[in-house]
């Protein structure tokens, strides 16, 4: 497995554990010599105990959030005539998952009010991705989770300087109050 993959793999968000556990398997299998890994529905199912037909919804699922892509892999001639393959291309920059066009357009939008707020424009693209984080039915939380993965410690601390005057702008740009949540995607000493 590579490091990539494994640090990708314990930390994106908005997965259940099947599409988790699955997506960690996936990444198992990515390396330097296959970046796209391609095991078998069969080994697949054979690994988590379960149905090909359940293995199958997992995957789509996994694709309708775009953590993966499914591709045509050719593996040779066999008696029946060509052979292929499914191999899976692993986002290796989504952390989120995506829902929709409209939902994507607002996470985009509060990722401008991060980078806006810094000068520095390196230091900006620090902030990799938001995600509102949908209210879930029986949630007593007044407030979504707003997630937001962050690049690096200097970012970080960025982040923790002026969450209030971030924070405040997003209010009053969109109405709505968030509950913070920080994504770190850097080895940290802290």
């Amino acid at each position: 497995m590579s490091l990539l993959a494994r640090k990708r793999a314990s930390l994106v968000r908005g997965m259940t554990m099947a599409e988790h556990g699955v997506y960690h398997r996936l990444c198992s299998y990515h390396n330097v010599r296959h970046a796209d890994p391609f095991p078998k529905i069969s080994t697949l199912c054979f690994q988590f105990e379960c149905s090909k037909i359940y293995m199958r919804q997992i995957l789509r699922d996994l694709s309708k959030k775009r953590f993966l892509k499914r591709k045509k892999r050719f593996i040779g001639f066999g008696e029946d005539g060509p052979q292929d393959a499914n191999a899976y291309e692993i986002d290796l920059t989504r952390w989120f998952p995506y829902k929709d066009e409209e939902s994507e357009r607002a996470n985009n939008a509060v990722l401008g009010y991060f980078r806006r707020s810094i000068a520095d424009a390196e230091l900006s693209h620090g902030f990799l991705a938001t995600w509102i984080e949908p209210k879930r039915s029986r949630s007593k939380r007044p407030r979504r989770n707003l997630w937001i993965a962050v690049e690096s410690l200097s970012t970080h601390k960025f982040l923790r300087k002026n969450f209030d005057a971030i924070m405040k702008k997003i209010k009053e740009e969109t109405g709505n109050e968030y509950n913070l949540r920080e994504l770190r995607t850097y080895e940290s000493d802290e």
